[in-house]
């Protein structure tokens, strides 16, 4: 009681001035506040929106956030080289979705699921080659930024991307039959057992496009086909002493690693075999199709109580390796119902595995031609194309448990280039039986014209026979290399080659990737003399005076570009 009296007798407490002020400036400062956390947020949010949602195929949704990033950067002053590199991506993200838009009704037609497509491709190539020129745009921006130089690398990426599609949407019309009626014929290789183009040419697809539609799908098993073959055709001569056969086959026309050599001879056979001849030739491997399954689901083969997963597909095959032509005609099938967002994903896998040769399309720019690359420099030119090409000859599917490393060693000096190449090959199963066991491959490395072999080792030891022929303008060196399981052979390989250089000259190594070979690691190290300027856009991952070395894995072709001056003190 005394204490409420006392609390009823003290006066009323008075706000102070500060104390009235306070919510206005609250109220203020609130929406100020507010913005300047809200705007940035909605600038990133929605650039990541048009981003992630383009690589999910969600066109329309990824359209609207890049208008929207559009929209929200038009206010900003342009007083940041960053405020311009927002602008432009969002810009290129704006014309992606268009290109896409335009060029996504081509592929549901040619599965089916829409109208026929029109043959004036004109807003395809006009939406691409507007995309090109903002990407181009968006390179220049960001050159003189070297903490965005992760982004200026996949915007390198894009623009080249999108330069080499440009030919591919001009022949969309002949491609896609969108005039008439074609036939593709589909090289269906198994990487299991490895071979120049992909894989063992285990089946064939023929597809039967009319006005730009897939009307028909035909599997063919090239034992069978075969079997239909009259008279006697001599195989290649490397190929008969490998593989002890007097006779050549469908199932070994991917001899050659120059595809559109193996495409003809692909060609050839099929006419002979089943009387009629394909249009165009695709070559594409097990391993790529299995890829798929990550965007069309499990298949479902129910004749033979299967489930095919991404994840559980090279268990299956391997315990149930007669379920090809079953799977094959199956996910032809899942193909033509992809809803837009899946198709969109597969084209966008599909156009990975063409750039990193996994896929070829003969007469395109992903033809798969084995052939040295054109100068990429003004100057004078030194180029060097080194391919190293593996076919399993041991009729199993060792390449499942076969691991390899590889060293190139090039040594340039003013009137002679040395080469060291050595390969490690493991074999890292215990099992001897069939589908595993011993791993016999038949090594052919093309080499640079007028190369000289020095010598040709296993483990060490000289290799009782190898085997130097000349093709495709390049000198072909081959050797039979047996790696029982359980072991590891080395293949050591030097030869050289006469140069006459110019002070002043370009040098460029090419090293193309195998389709069908699981991506291994390489180590290449150049070697010149000391007194030699050498200038590269290749940051190299060890350098010294006289040495680059590059650490780099073969996933797709490698490319190394330097410019030399001799005699500089």
């Amino acid at each position: 009681m005394p204490y409420r009296l006392i609390a009823e007798e003290l006066p009323e407490p008075r706000p102070t001035p500060f104390a009235k002020r306070t919510p206005k400036y609250l109220i203020l400062l609130l929406p100020v506040f507010l913005f300047l956390i809200s705007y940035p947020l909605s600038l990133y949010f929605s650039l990541r929106c048009a981003s992630s949602q383009f690589l999910r195929g969600n066109f329309s949704t990824s359209q609207t956030c890049a208008s929207f990033s559009l929209a929200l950067s038009r206010p900003l002053p342009t007083i940041s080289p960053y405020v311009v590199v927002y602008r432009q991506l969002a810009q290129s993200l704006f014309l992606a979705n268009q290109f896409a838009s335009s060029a996504l009704p081509y592929l549901q037609s040619f599965l089916g699921r829409g109208p026929a497509s029109s043959a004036d491709i004109t807003n395809v190539t006009f939406s691409l080659s507007r995309l090109s020129d903002s990407l181009a745009f968006l390179q220049a921006s960001l050159q003189p930024l070297p903490r965005l130089a992760p982004l200026l690398t996949r915007v390198n990426t894009a623009r080249t991307l999108a330069q080499k599609i440009s030919p591919l949407v001009n022949s969309l019309p002949d491609l896609l039959s969108l005039h008439g009626k074609s036939t593709i014929l589909l090289l269906l290789q198994d990487p299991t057992e490895l071979r120049p183009t992909g894989g063992f040419l285990s089946h064939i697809a023929l597809l039967t496009l009319d006005s730009g539609r897939l009307t028909n799908v035909q599997i063919y098993d090239t034992a069978a086909t075969d079997s239909q073959l009259r008279g006697q055709i001599s195989p290649p001569s490397d190929l008969a002493r490998v593989i002890g056969e007097s006779n050549w086959y469908l199932r070994d026309a991917n001899w050659d690693p120059d595809f559109p050599s193996s495409a003809d001879r692909a060609l050839w056979f099929v006419t002979k075999e089943l009387s009629l001849t394909p249009d165009r030739v695709v070559g594409v491997h097990l391993a790529t199709l299995a890829e798929l399954l990550s965007i069309t689901g499990s298949i479902r083969l129910s004749e033979l109580n299967l489930t095919l997963t991404r994840a559980n597909f090279l268990s299956q095959y391997l315990a149930h390796p007669d379920f090809l032509s079953a799977f094959y005609q199956r996910f032809f099938d899942e193909l033509r119902e992809l809803n837009t967002s899946q198709l969109s994903q597969a084209a966008g896998q599909i156009i990975s595995a063409l750039e990193s040769r996994q896929i070829f399309i003969s007469s395109t720019i992903w033809s798969g031609g084995v052939a040295p690359p054109n100068c990429r420099s003004t100057l004078p030119c030194l180029s060097h194309y080194f391919y190293p090409v593996a076919s399993n000859v041991g009729v199993n599917k060792a390449n499942v448990s076969t691991q390899a490393t590889a060293q190139l060693s090039v040594q340039l000096n003013p009137a002679r280039a040395d080469f060291a190449y050595q390969l490690d090959l493991s074999n890292t199963s215990s099992q001897t039986n069939w589908p595993a066991g011993h791993y016999k491959n038949y090594l052919r490395l093309y080499l640079p014209p007028q190369s000289l072999p020095d010598a040709v080792l296993l483990n060490g030891q000289p290799a009782s026979a190898y085997y130097v022929t000349a093709e495709h303008g390049l000198v072909v060196l081959g050797v039979l290399v047996d790696v029982a399981p359980v072991s590891t052979v080395k293949v050591n390989v030097r030869w050289h080659q006469p140069l006459v250089l110019s002070s002043r000259f370009h040098y460029q190594l090419d090293i193309p990737n195998q389709p069908g070979q699981s991506s291994y690691p390489v180590t290449v190290t150049l070697i010149y003399p000391k007194t030699w300027f050498a200038s590269t856009a290749t940051t190299p991952t060890l350098a010294s005076q006289g040495t680059l070395q590059y650490n780099q894995t073969l996933s797709r072709q490698l490319r190394f570009d330097i410019d030399f001056a001799t005699n500089v003190n």
